[in-house]
């Protein structure tokens, strides 16, 4: 009898040991020849809590791709403010794509973006940096920092932050803002001393628009030429 129990015991260990998968056994009548046992299609059991949980983004806009070669306004003028309001001694030549809307957001900041366009489309930012008297590289650093310090910040909406293409004149990024998966390619210019960052051209948008975006900020920064109005005049 003691033995006996001992095996029922080890019999449903071994079944118990099997956890994950639900078994049922079949009764088969007794015949010559050896025993048959059949056995029920297992199933998975889906977890409460999965360890890789699949995150949902955002669908993007469907605004139309921007697409490589869009005309361009040769040579517009922007003018940085100071800190009374009035014209600095700081301007920047430069094209910009011809029919889209520009908007002033800082002092010696300007974005630009096609009429009609979801916000989270595509666009283009100027910003004049050259007071902050930091060398292109120091620019480059302390925003790539930002990023970072932006992607670590709960309270922040952008993280997934992923820097790709860097240079030493810029990088490409791409990140996650407010479920959105986006991509930003971002260059600086020195000034006429050839150290100083003057300005910086950012080009933002999906994954769809790439081509675009590239060809945009590559022909924009080419064009990008610093005015500087001597000191007192």
């Amino acid at each position: 009898m003691r033995w006996r129990t001992l095996g029922v015991a080890l019999v449903a260990l071994a079944v118990g040991a099997g956890g994950g998968w639900a078994l049922a056994a079949r009764d088969v009548p007794e015949k010559d020849g050896p025993e048959r046992t059949g056995f029920a299609t297992p199933a998975p059991i889906r977890a409460a809590h999965p360890e890789f949980p699949v995150r949902i983004y955002q669908d993007d806009p469907d605004d139309p791709a921007l697409e490589p070669g869009i005309p361009l306004d040769a040579g517009v003028r922007l003018t940085a403010q100071d800190a009374q309001g009035r014209p600095s001694r700081y301007s920047l030549s430069l094209d910009v794509p011809k029919g889209w809307t520009q908007s002033s957001s800082a002092p010696a900041e300007w974005r630009f973006t096609r009429p009609g366009n979801d916000i989270n489309a595509f666009g283009m930012r100027v910003k004049i940096v050259v007071t902050d008297e930091d060398s292109v590289a120091r620019a480059i650093a302390n925003r790539e920092a930002a990023w970072r310090s932006a992607d670590v910040q709960p309270e922040n909406t952008v993280d997934s932050v992923n820097f790709t293409q860097e240079d030493s004149f810029g990088f490409r990024v791409d990140y996650v803002e407010d479920g959105y998966k986006r991509v930003a390619f971002e260059r600086w210019i020195p000034a006429n001393d050839g150290t100083t960052a003057f300005a910086t051209v950012a080009v933002f948008g999906r994954e769809r628009d790439v081509a675009g975006m590239e060809d945009l900020i590559n022909l924009v920064y080419a064009s990008m030429t610093p005015i500087e109005r001597p000191a007192g005049n």
